[in-house]
């Protein structure tokens, strides 16, 4: 049960961040302001971690899935 809940936060986590970076450029975009090289670079450090929490989240429900048969 409790692997469950952390699959849930990473899930969670990752969603997160993705809405962050997607409100990040959005905000950017309606001040018409160019995004940097350095929120550039921060951005997408956040969209590769929330893919790998991502990525880790389905593995192991996978696994889950496929060790209750």
């Amino acid at each position: 049960m409790e692997l469950i809940l952390y699959i849930a936060v990473l899930f969670i986590l990752s969603v997160g961040l993705y809405a962050y970076v997607a409100w990040h450029i959005s905000a950017k975009r309606r001040a018409m302001r160019f995004i940097t090289i350095n929120e550039r670079q921060t951005l997408v450090k956040a969209s590769l971690t929330a893919t790998v929490f991502l990525s880790i989240s389905f593995i192991t429900l996978t696994i889950m899935l496929l060790n209750s048969f």
